[in-house]
Parts: structure tokens; sequence; C-alpha cells
């Protein structure tokens, strides 16, 4: 129950964000995340990675398992320059696939391929 805001200052202030874990794909909080240049621990199936045509999404993929979820988190927090660089990739991936002027323009795209009858 905190505003946007408040949240975003929350999420400014560390190092891992663990996103949900029972999806094949990250949600906003992974957004809001890996646009700070965090690394993300979420959902990151397959599936996700065909549907932007990527393979190497910078999102730590987990599932609802705590061995799992700890496993990776001690496997980062013992190699913390990967924190970085990995967050660095992930803020990039952002840039490159979610920026509000890349996905105005693939709406443009669309519509402008939209045929009417």
């Amino acid at each position: 129950k905190m505003s946007l805001e408040e949240y975003k200052k929350v999420i400014s202030e560390v190092n891992i964000l663990i996103d949900q874990c029972k999806s094949f794909g990250y949600g906003m909080n992974a957004l809001y995340g890996m646009a700070m240049g965090k690394l993300v621990f979420s959902g990151n199936e397959l599936e996700n990675e065909k549907e932007f045509g990527e393979k190497n999404i910078p999102v730590v993929n987990i599932t609802p398992n705590v061995e799992d979820i700890e496993k990776k988190l001690e496997y980062y927090i013992l190699n913390p320059k990967l924190i970085i660089s990995e967050g660095e990739r992930a803020r990039k991936f952002v840039e490159r696939f979610h920026d509000s002027e890349v996905v105005a323009r693939q709406y443009l795209k669309l519509f402008r391929e939209e045929k009417v009858e």
C-alpha cells in the first residue's frame, strides 16, 4: 500500500530485485528494476525469450522453489561484479525493447500496416 514514487524509491536502494516467480515472463516490477540497472529475478522461460526473439534476456529465471531462488541469490552475492554487469545489461535491454519511443514506433508501424477494407 505504498505510492508508486515510494515504491520506486525502495527499488532504487536495492541491488537485486525479486519479482514474480510463478510466470513465464517478467512484469512491471521487473521493468522498473531493470530500467534502474538492477539485477532482476523473475520469470524468464523459453516462451518469454521466444516472444522477444532474444535468447539472452538479462533476467534471472526463477521458479516458486525456495532452493532455486536461494541458490541463485547465493551465486550472485558471492559474485558481486556480476550484479553490476547484469544490471547494466538489464538497463540496456529495457532501452532497446521497452523504451516509450521504441514502443510507440512499434504501434505506429502496426497501425500503418493495418489494411482498411
